[in-house]
């Protein structure tokens, strides 16, 4: 009887876990600045609109595809948690704009969305100023 509680017991646990894990794994995809990128292929579609609108349609399959798998583990994980289902609809918008983006020259602005990872390697030389600091004294003495 014992034995049968801690396993549930760690089996609770280690869902919890997982559950927080991909909670705070899923907003990276959902990254804000795909669509801030979504604004600017509107006015290039004004170009081209039919290419654009036959990609769109072909790539939401596909998307909505990739998105289902991620929301099987998640909908283990949602009767914990009720937000769950909530970055997965947060996300199939954000899949959808994504392959928009990538056929058309747009994907120069994607790594516009790489600015965010600038301030970790911003920390990056503040370490090396530590050093330096920590450099000076010893000339010093």
């Amino acid at each position: 009887i014992y034995l049968e509680l801690h396993i549930k017991f760690l089996l609770a646990i280690i869902v919890f876990l997982m559950s927080q894990f991909q909670l705070s794994f899923l907003p990276e995809p959902t990254a804000a600045p795909e669509l801030t990128t979504a604004p600017e292929p509107i006015p290039e579609p004004s170009t081209a609109p039919e290419p654009t609108a036959a990609s769109e349609p072909t790539a939401a399959p596909e998307s909505t595809a990739a998105s289902e798998p991620t929301a099987a583990p998640e909908s283990t994980a949602a009767s914990e948690p009720t937000a769950a289902p909530e970055p997965t609809a947060a996300s199939e918008p954000t899949a959808a704009s994504e392959p928009t983006a990538a056929p058309e020259p747009t994907a120069a602005s994607e790594p516009t969305a790489g600015p965010e990872p600038i301030p970790e390697p911003s920390t990056t030389p503040k370490q090396p100023d530590a050093t330096e600091r920590t450099a000076a004294p010893e000339p010093l003495s």
